[in-house]
């Protein structure tokens, strides 16, 4: 998959022919969909390498945006073609009754958000909305956040009232409110810069705690477009 991307990535550089492989995507949907294999599986294979992967494979001459945009064609390809089919994985991982730590459920949810987070890449509002209505219906942190870090990583507009309610929400959990920063600065869109520095001077944010400035300034640092941006 990461040689599949690399190559992309050059093709979107160079203006050539896209290098993705709809064989690969539709073994991608079968994988996810396979019932004989465990759950937990099935969710790391759904697990597409992340622009720094890409980077590190490329190796010298590094491009952030053509990465970031060969990438957004592999996940957009992915929920063009079989978004409907993921959707139907996640709804059948569906988890009933109490919470529950335990493997199973754990592999669950981890192949339910897995897949969710494929259907989004085309920016379809039915794929957007079953993401914000799992982000609204979440009982449990693993589920919440993994919704809403769907909608910032994908720097889609509904991830502004999610991460606000977010925010009201545990604004008074210093280990949590360091996850939506986290969240917060990671979101690729040319605001974002202007938003970490506005979160700088949050007053229920210290810059002289480590684990805030780490969380805000860390986290803008793997910005992947946004640390890296030509200006």
């Amino acid at each position: 998959v990461i040689a599949m991307l690399s190559a992309e990535t050059a093709a979107v550089r160079t203006g050539g022919a896209s290098q993705l492989d709809t064989a690969f995507v539709d073994a991608l949907a079968e994988v996810a969909e396979n019932s004989d294999l465990e759950p937990a599986f099935r969710a790391q294979i759904l697990q597409l390498p992340g622009e720094a992967d890409i980077a590190r494979e490329i190796g010298a001459d590094i491009d952030p945006d053509a990465i970031a945009t060969a990438r957004k064609r592999l996940t957009a390809m992915i929920a063009e073609r079989t978004g409907s089919r993921l959707a139907g994985v996640a709804e059948s991982m569906a988890v009933t009754g109490e919470f529950s730590p335990d493997a199973a459920s754990a592999g669950r949810r981890a192949l339910a958000n897995a897949a969710l987070a494929l259907t989004v890449g085309g920016g379809a509002p039915e794929a957007v909305a079953r993401v914000v209505a799992r982000y609204e219906t979440a009982d449990n942190m693993t589920d919440r956040l993994a919704a809403l870090s769907i909608l910032a990583a994908n720097a889609l507009d509904e991830r502004f009232a999610a991460l606000d309610a977010f925010y009201q929400r545990y604004r008074n959990d210093p280990l949590v409110l360091d996850k939506w920063l986290t969240l917060e600065a990671l979101v690729p869109a040319e605001t974002t810069l202007d938003r970490v520095r506005e979160l700088t001077r949050h007053p229920n944010i210290s810059m002289a705690n480590p684990n805030r400035a780490r969380s805000l300034v860390g986290g803008f640092a793997a910005n992947q477009t946004q640390f890296n941006r030509a200006d």
